[in-house]
């Protein structure tokens, strides 16, 4: 017995039992009263060793004296207790560190300490994969991002830090992925108690179970970390005496490496030793889904997926440990943010490792996104392993690691173009059984080659961590990013690259339109030996299908027209992207009560003209009084031409805003309100407000941007007749609201229509384009989202021949009717 503790006499265990009777209590109303757990009072009842804190507070509660009740036989030897402690703690330290006080992962050129590099490890008490939700559940928890593309559902529990748990649970069982930190945890642990920094009044023992369990150890686990430890000059005796008292920390690594034939053994031991020494810490690692076993007295937790916060803790100590002075970290987490999809995989310990040390070697992410997946791949699929030395129960042995990249790969396609981003289990063991009943060895029977499916997608989730159970019974990849890089991965082995008409890639070209393709599409550019028939098979089906829509046609016509009348510095494809997102700026604009304001949330059609020439400015965004408004009147355009007609558009618009708000059908609002500031009480808020319900930024906007325009124009008619329209325009809203009011209210319409008969006639511009239904919107839409997408595959490490890109970028966004065939042709 230690310091810490106390434990009651034979006779004080017997005062303590009536004491308990006299108040009418069971043990378990006591440690509910104490607010101890059941552990704690069994073993103040058994006249074991419990905390000198907690036995005087059960003490107290009981009304009963400490000094009479308490075994005071062994506290002359606490002193000597102590000394075990301190001496075992001292002669085992230096190993302990050696040990478990550095690591070295995959590429890593030289060891790192883990003090160093340890990242907090946050615990979830309630294991995912036991969790009961459905398929549906889960899909309505995918989160959109940045409007293009679906993450997988983050867990939504609160997380508690590892070394939290550690505390409050005496045993535990550490689940996790591939690469989560389980081992990582435990050696900090190790690390930590035996500098004094966490449970200074134990001895840590750290032990790889994967070694216990070799067929050459004929002993059991007491004796074994007795041998362990037998180097540090401790003996049998100590080790049992300091089990005794409840002094160890037992740091247990990786019961999912034990191999099968040895599960048994290993499986009694822990069992054994944990019974026999119940007042020990106990701390097991082992991988989600890898063993079935439980223990009774155990509590179950997973290692949680690194969060923000982590990933730039993590990513900093990383960089600063290697003595970087080039602020490599803050770079390392601009580019990741830029990337949604590698960003993905930063969650997990391993595969952010992986990331930093790429990153390190070229300053920057591999260009290649599809070769860095590739290693990630690879590094849970083989690498992982290996580098441990860690040999595997073969689940499926004519299954080999390219068979499961293959497996994977025919999983991925067939499930993504069914728009199936979960799956339960049952279905897709059915789609593992349809593969691998095709292989040589495997077995025709359908119960065994049930059994067979099972297994393969266990070993799969356990070993490599690729699959995982997202719920019970529900499966999905780990990562969004691995069922895009496998699908495409699936396309590019089927695909002919040469043939025009190939069937892989005209399947795949039918998803142009889809934006959960997109990754898909980049991918498979990246992947194929030539991507010139993907590409130009895109760009015909782009450009046909716009071709059905002849007020798309007309609008494009118009715009390829514009941008040869503007002298520009600016390129011929950015100019004519620019016209067509201003015609479809003031279109809606002109139209916000057409259609639902939630189809538009989605309009990003300004990213074409971003990817064209980023120094041109033009999107849309939600304000103003109408519900939307377009671009930054202010915004500054470098080219005049550009300029003066954003600004015209913007005038224009603005007054078909003010005449439609002021004439709106007050019982059928279609305009979002915006109200005045409240804190002037000189403007007469509430008369105005109840009438007219709009700020005066249209109205600003509305002279503001006619006075830019005035400025702009070199052709003098045109300016003249612009600053006869301004004259018309009233001083202003608040000092001379009446006429404000009146030309808000009858004569903002004519004015502008005389602004767009202007704008027609000088600048070829402000067309009424009958895009009428929300099919026409969503084609046009869909057709400059396709384009993007084009020029994106285009702008990655694909291969592509000069005369496909040529043809690419100079038909751009042209009408059908004005692209040659025969220059289509001449690419193949």
């Amino acid at each position: 017995m230690s310091k810490r503790s106390l434990r009651l006499s034979d006779q004080g265990s017997k005062t303590a039992q009536i004491a308990l009777n006299l108040k009418g209590w069971t043990k378990e109303k006591l440690a509910i009263e104490a607010q101890l757990s059941n552990a704690t009072i069994y073993n103040f009842f058994s006249s074991k060793p419990v905390d000198k804190e907690n036995f005087m507070k059960l003490c107290n509660i009981l009304q009963i004296e400490s000094e009479v009740v308490a075994d005071l036989s062994e506290l002359e030897n606490a002193e000597s207790i102590e000394e075990l402690v301190v001496n075992v703690r001292q002669r085992c330290q230096s190993s302990i560190i050696q040990k478990c006080g550095i690591m070295r992962i995959l590429d890593m050129q030289y060891s790192i300490e883990v003090n160093h590099i340890y990242t907090t490890v946050n615990i979830l008490e309630k294991i995912t994969n036991k969790q009961r939700k459905s398929i549906d559940e889960l899909t309505k928890e995918f989160s959109v991002n940045y409007f293009e593309r679906l993450g997988l559902p983050k867990v939504a529990q609160e997380r508690v830090p590892g070394l939290e748990a550690v505390t409050k649970y005496d045993k535990l069982m550490v689940l996790g992925k591939p690469g989560a930190g389980k081992t990582t945890f435990l050696r900090y642990l190790a690390t930590q108690c035996i500098s004094g920094n966490i449970f200074n009044n134990y001895v840590p023992m750290f032990i790889y179970l994967k070694d216990f369990a070799n067929p050459d150890v004929k002993i059991g686990l007491l004796d074994y970390i007795g041998k362990e430890l037998s180097n540090n000059h401790i003996d049998n005796n100590q080790i049992v005496r300091l089990f005794e008292l409840g002094r160890i920390l037992l740091l247990l690594d990786g019961l999912d490496e034990v191999r099968q034939e040895y599960d048994r053994r290993v499986l009694k031991e822990i069992r054994d030793i944990s019974q026999r020494f119940p007042n020990n810490k106990f701390i097991l690692t082992c991988r989600i889904a890898a063993k079935e076993y439980t223990f009774e007295h155990f509590t179950d937790v997973e290692v949680a997926d690194f969060n923000q916060e982590q990933i730039q803790a993590f990513v900093s100590k990383w960089f600063s440990y290697k003595n970087n002075i080039s602020n490599s970290d803050q770079r390392f987490m601009e580019n990741l943010q830029n990337n949604q999809s590698i960003k993905e995989l930063a969650n997990n310990p391993l595969l952010l490792t992986l990331l930093c040390i790429e990153f390190e070697d070229a300053g920057d992410f591999p260009n290649s996104r599809a070769e860095l997946y590739k290693r990630a791949t690879h590094t849970l699929l083989r690498k992982w392993d290996a580098t441990r030395i860690i040999e595997r129960d073969n689940a499926y042995k004519h299954l080999s690691v390219p068979r499961k990249e293959d497996l994977l790969s025919y999983l991925a396609l067939t499930t993504f173009e069914k728009g199936e981003y979960f799956w339960r289990q049952q279905d897709v063991q059915e789609y593992i059984a349809s593969y691998i009943k095709n292989l040589a060895e495997s077995s025709q029977v359908p119960e065994a080659l049930a059994l067979d499916s099972e297994a393969v997608l266990k070993s799969i989730e356990a070993q490599h961590g690729l699959l995982v159970e997202r719920a019970r019974e529900v499966y999905s990849f780990s990562h969004l990013t691995f069922h895009e890089y496998f699908a495409a991965k699936e396309i590019v082995s089927k695909a002919n690259p040469n043939e025009f008409n190939d069937s892989a890639l005209n399947n795949l070209i039918k998803y142009a339109f889809y934006k959960q393709w997109r990754e898909v599409f980049l991918l498979t550019a990246e992947m194929l030996r030539s991507a010139d028939v993907l590409l130009l098979s895109m760009k015909y089906q782009i450009d046909l299908a716009a071709a059905q829509n002849r007020t798309i046609q007309e609008l494009l016509t118009w715009a390829s027209q514009k941008s040869r009348q503007i002298s520009s510095s600016h390129q011929p494809n950015a100019i004519k992207a620019f016209y067509v997102c201003l015609a479809v700026g003031i279109c809606i604009l002109d139209n916000t009560n057409s259609f639902p304001y939630s189809t538009w949330e989605f309009l990003e059609m300004s990213e074409l003209l971003q990817s064209l020439d980023s120094h041109i400015q033009l999107s849309f965004y939600e304000g103003c009084a109408s519900g939307f408004g377009m671009g930054d009147f202010r915004a500054s355009l470098d080219d005049p031409n550009l300029a003066l007609d954003l600004n015209l558009a913007h005038a224009r618009a603005q007054a078909s805003l003010l005449n439609r708000i002021a004439n709106r059908n007050s019982e059928n609002e279609e305009f979002t309100s915006i109200s005045l500031d409240e804190g002037d009480e000189d403007y007469e808020i509430d008369e105005m407000y109840n009438k007219h319900p709009i700020d005066d930024t249209n109205f600003y906007t509305l002279s503001d941007t006619l006075y830019s325009a005035i400025a702009l124009t070199d052709n003098q008619d045109f300016q003249q007749e612009l600053i006869k329209l301004d004259e018309e325009l009233p001083e202003g809203v608040y000092d001379h609201w009446d006429e404000y009011y009146h030309w808000y209210k009858h004569d903002s319409a004519a004015w502008g229509d005389k602004l767009k008969d202007l704008n027609r006639k000088y600048r070829n511009i402000d067309y009424d384009w009958q895009l009428d239904t929300e099919q026409e919107w969503g084609m046009l839409r869909a057709y400059c989202y396709a384009n993007k997408l084009l020029l994106d595959c285009l702008q990655s490490p694909c291969y592509v021949k000069r005369e496909t890109r040529d043809f690419i970028q100079s038909t751009l966004l042209l009408p059908l009717n004005e692209i040659e065939i025969d220059a289509f042709l001449k690419c193949f």
